[in-house]
């Protein structure tokens, strides 16, 4: 094959114009993946906004509080793999910054623009930041490139997600409490009824010497009394502190939160290991050696 020779004033120009094509070609990926990143925070932000509507739901065990739940470790999953993705790739650390604090943004949109939730997103946009300023450190000081600080790190993370969500239904119930006063939730109250009255039924259902109305009038007497004596009398006692009720409901979610994340803390780990395998497949990213100049202090 003919070798072709360039002549040698545009030998510059077309480095030039290779390295405005790399440039553009990395801005371009790099607005690709805040967009996975600020899509994943909007997802955050509406699990966050029905998270905080579900004050009355909590109380009662169901199909759809795990799926609320579920729903909130995916939520906390994506946006923590979308979250290690920026920090390992962006550079320099202000393009870092940017793609946070759009994802910030998202978030108080689709949750809801207060100063509850701004605190709670900014919180998130700071824990963001310093995790990936550690992201950057570790993979500097390293020789090969490793999930490893990326996964480490990610702890700081998921924990502060889960204050996040947790500041959500925090509002929440604080809101609806200051509208309408406390009292327990009529699915809290039944499920409290039905397991005090479970043996007090089997109890009476057990006695041949009533007919079927007895049996069902002595019941509903007892159910009323109970009513009177335990739980309205509990209710009251509740009513006295129902400024620390969200915050004790908070701090369950939140305990609940961290003991799952970390039984799972590995799955995020495995996900990125695989995403950026892929990413190095489809030539989105590429491995570059470097070769450093090391100074050290010796005994001469």
């Amino acid at each position: 094959m003919e070798k072709i020779e360039w002549p040698e004033h545009t030998v510059p120009a077309v480095a030039e114009t290779q390295a405005q094509g790399w440039h553009a070609g990395k801005v371009m990926k790099m607005i690709v993946l805040s967009t996975l990143l600020i899509a994943t925070g909007y997802f955050f932000g509406l699990t966050c906004g029905r998270v905080s509507r579900a004050y009355e739901m909590l109380f009662s065990p169901s199909r759809d509080v795990l799926y609320l739940v579920g729903q909130l470790l995916l939520a906390m999953g994506a946006l923590t793999v979308a979250s290690g993705i920026v920090a390992a790739l962006f550079r320099p650390f202000w393009t870092c910054l940017v793609a946070f604090v759009l994802s910030g943004a998202t978030i108080l949109v689709a949750w809801e623009v207060s100063l509850g939730s701004g605190i709670a997103v900014l919180v998130y946009v700071a824990a963001s930041l310093f995790y990936a300023y550690r992201v950057i450190v570790e993979l500097n000081n390293r020789v090969r490139f490793s999930v490893g600080p990326v996964a480490q790190s990610q702890t700081i993370l998921l924990t502060t997600l889960a204050a996040v969500a947790c500041a959500s239904l925090y509002l929440g119930c604080a809101a609806q409490i200051e509208r309408e006063g406390f009292s327990l939730p009529p699915t809290a109250r039944d499920a409290v009824t039905r397991m005090v009255m479970m043996p007090i039924e089997r109890r009476i259902e057990g006695q041949a010497g009533l007919t079927q109305d007895e049996k069902e009038r002595i019941l509903a007497e007892v159910r009323v009394e109970m009513e009177r004596q335990w739980l309205e009398p509990m209710e009251e006692t509740l009513r006295r502190y129902e400024s620390f009720v969200p915050i004790g409901i908070a701090a369950m979610l939140f305990i609940s939160l961290t003991s799952v994340v970390s039984m799972l803390s590995w799955l995020p780990t495995l996900i990125l290991g695989v995403v950026f395998l892929l990413l190095t497949v489809l030539r989105v990213t590429r491995v570059v050696t470097e070769t450093r100049e090391v100074e050290r202090l010796t005994l001469g």
